[in-house]
């Protein structure tokens, strides 16, 4: 029998999709097992920012018209979280009225049931406004986990939040990763905890990381040199329950590569077909397709913006 292996395979489409867009949402939709596409930016459009929200099933992408909605934005953070029923989005960066500014954000929203809904806005605390920062959902804990971004003064930042449905809570730990921006952050259901990897302290790549680390009952753990790649950053990483392993996708760096992890490191994952080569376009998992679907995302910082989808399945 021959061994298994993950495949890339477009998906294609008789109807409407969502478009061309990068730096966008991307979310599995813990209550209808689909996928559910939430802004980003069209460089194609002279960098429209976009605020439309697209869900996608087994057969088709769809547009949802909503009572309420989130401001168009770009680089905001969105997860599912079973805790809530749903997928919740904090922050990002608008355009001013003015059209010259980008104001940060910091405020939180909720999909359920095919509705946005913002969750209340006079918090005791809540984390300061920001964009590339990154949320991931605690299935052992049961919250919401965010950290890092940019800050108001294009600061990378290193704190780490914990949203229990209700409010947001500064988590404080005795050692955590260096503040960084475009990160990837991903539940490892094997690691019972919440993996971080990669990203930068700035937007022109002077400082880059390509280290892993693992926040698992309310501490980071800093993990071994086995387990660092090359830097890369505005990468995907999303868990294959499938084929039961975490998978790292390329992002900046030049060479198309899909890394999975084994128990104590990064390999690189032979593949027979290929993603397009991108960055600014997460992973989420599909239940119903068994795969892990990327969708848009741009060829390199400001480059053309892309509107396939692509599934990862194993076979």
């Amino acid at each position: 029998m021959s061994e298994r292996t993950l495949i890339w395979s477009r998906w294609e489409f008789e109807g409407e999709t969502p478009g061309a867009r990068s730096r966008h949402g991307l979310a599995r939709d813990p209550v209808n097992a689909g996928i559910v596409i939430f802004g980003g930016l069209n460089w194609n459009d002279r960098g429209r920012l976009l605020g439309d929200t697209w869900v996608l099933d087994q057969s088709q992408w769809t547009r949802v018209i909503t009572n309420q909605s989130p401001a168009p934005r770009q680089r905001a953070a969105m997860v599912h979280a079973d805790c809530l029923d749903g997928v919740l989005l904090f922050g990002g960066q608008s355009r001013g009225p003015s059209g010259l500014s980008w104001p940060l954000m910091n405020d939180t929203w909720i999909y359920r049931d095919k509705q946005w809904v913002r969750h209340s806005r006079w918090f005791s605390t809540t984390p300061a406004p920001r964009c590339g920062h990154m949320l991931a959902y605690d299935e052992a804990q049961g919250v919401i986990v965010l950290f890092g971004g940019i800050s108001s003064g294009n600061s990378s930042l290193g704190d780490t939040w914990i949203f229990n449905g209700r409010a947001w809570k500064k988590l404080v730990t005795s050692e955590s990763p260096p503040a960084r921006r475009y990160a990837a952050f991903c539940y490892h259901p094997r690691l019972h905890g919440c993996l971080l990897q990669g990203g930068a302290q700035d937007d022109n790549g002077r400082v880059m990381y390509g280290d892993t680390w693992l926040l698992r009952e309310g501490e980071w753990i800093s993990l071994p040199e086995s387990f660092e790649t090359d830097v890369r950053d505005d990468h995907g990483m999303g868990f294959h329950y499938t084929a039961q392993s975490m998978v790292l996708l390329e992002g900046l760096r030049t060479e198309r590569e899909v890394l999975t992890l084994g128990k104590d490191e990064w390999n690189c994952q032979v593949m027979t077909t290929w993603h397009p080569r991108h960055q600014c376009s997460p992973l989420a998992w599909h239940h119903e397709m068994e795969q892990l679907v990327l969708y848009g995302g741009e060829v390199r910082h400001g480059g053309p913006a892309l509107s396939e989808t692509w599934g990862l399945q194993w076979v």
